[in-house]
């Protein structure tokens, strides 16, 4: 009977040897959620990729426009670097850099009062002050031709105009007449120092001068900021 009964229970511990254990769905399902969750994030990092690739391209073609843009600019500047260089070394050689021009193309009185000395100083940028000797003799009678031109249309536009003209509109005609003086004798005073520069003695007249100039830019710039009105005039250097 004991016999038996030990039989019986190697049996049963034979049984449940062989018998396999149950699976863990709870751990298959945390491997598979697991496993999802990353393909999710990868997903998503590849689409942030994608973004960040784009966003570069898009950063990429901008700097190009930039580049071509600044090339551009860089291009125009050395244009006008070279046509000022041009006509600095013609200036310094002695060939004539000034153009004839009609007064009404180059007179400085529309505007506004104040700067009326650098407007007609301007207007003789190519010629070399550091050598006046060189000046040409065509450049030298262009610049007597301004003085000229300017002094006609004060006499002959602007006198009449300021006496028929009221108010403000008078007031703008008398300072376009005081830039116009500027003008004018700022032509006077060039041509006098370029002359004295070739030798001529023209000491006494050119102090007289540059004192008229003195005084008419600082008439100038009493006004400044107000109104000022040319007077249409046909004459040419």
């Amino acid at each position: 009977m004991k016999f038996l009964s030990l039989i019986i229970v190697l049996a049963l511990v034979m049984l449940v040897v062989s018998s396999p254990l149950p699976k863990d769905d709870n751990a298959d399902g945390v491997s598979k959620n697991s496993k999802s969750a990353d393909s999710k994030d990868d997903s998503k990092d590849s689409k942030d990729d994608s973004k960040v690739s784009k966003d570069d391209s898009k950063d990429s073609k901008d700097d190009s426009k930039d580049s071509k843009d600044d090339s551009k600019d860089s291009k125009d500047d050395s244009k006008k670097s070279k046509n000022v260089s041009k006509n600095a070394s013609a200036a310094a050689e002695g060939a004539s850099v000034l153009q004839s021009q009609k007064y009404n193309d180059f007179q400085i009185s529309d505007g506004v009062a104040g700067k009326a000395e650098e407007e007609a100083t301007a207007l003789f940028k190519d010629i070399n002050r550091d050598n006046l000797a060189a000046t040409s003799e065509e450049d030298l009678k262009r610049i007597k031709a301004v003085h000229d031109v300017a002094e006609d249309a004060e006499v002959e536009a602007f006198n009449p105009a300021v006496k028929s003209a009221t108010g403000p509109d008078a007031e703008a005609i008398q300072a376009g007449k005081i830039k116009n003086k500027v003008l004018k004798l700022e032509a006077t005073v060039l041509g006098l120092q370029i002359e004295e520069a070739k030798g001529k003695n023209v000491a006494d007249k050119l102090a007289v001068e540059e004192k008229k100039l003195k005084k008419n830019i600082s008439l100038d710039a009493e006004k400044a900021g107000q109104p000022s009105k040319g007077v249409p005039f046909d004459g040419s250097t």
